[in-house]
Parts: C-alpha cells; sequence; structure tokens
C-alpha cells in the first residue's frame, strides 16, 4: 500500500513538472514573438528613416538646382 501510495505520488510529481514546463515553454514563445515584433518594429522604423532622409536629400538637390536655374 505504501509503495502505491509513493507511485501515485510519484506520477503525480511528474504531472505537476510536465505542467510546468508546458507553461514556461509557452511563455519563451510569447517572449519570442514579442522580440520577433520587436525587430520587425525596428527593422520597419530604419527602413522609414532611411526613406526619408533619401526622400530630404533628393529634395534638397532639386531645391539647389532650382535656386542654380534661378540664379
Amino acid at each position: 500500500m505504501e509503495a502505491d501510495q509513493l507511485r501515485v505520488n510519484g506520477y503525480s510529481e511528474i504531472e505537476r513538472e510536465k505542467m510546468n514546463l508546458i507553461n514556461s515553454t509557452y511563455k519563451i514563445l510569447e517572449q519570442l514573438e514579442q522580440l520577433e515584433n520587436y525587430k520587425n518594429e525596428t527593422i520597419y522604423f530604419e527602413q522609414q528613416r532611411a526613406i526619408n532622409e533619401v526622400r530630404q536629400g533628393v529634395f534638397q538637390q532639386a531645391l539647389q538646382g532650382a535656386l542654380g536655374t534661378l540664379n
């Protein structure tokens, strides 16, 4: 009877540990998803910044060209 109780307790402990591992894995996956989202947002932000810098450069060149034509 004591052996049966130990076996039942052992199985219960295994199930608890299994659930803890599943929960930990789920939390890690959520963190990875958040990091992926942050990475994508950062890439998008950097792309927009680069595009704006190019636009500003093109605009300045066009303005300088127009001023040169006027002069």
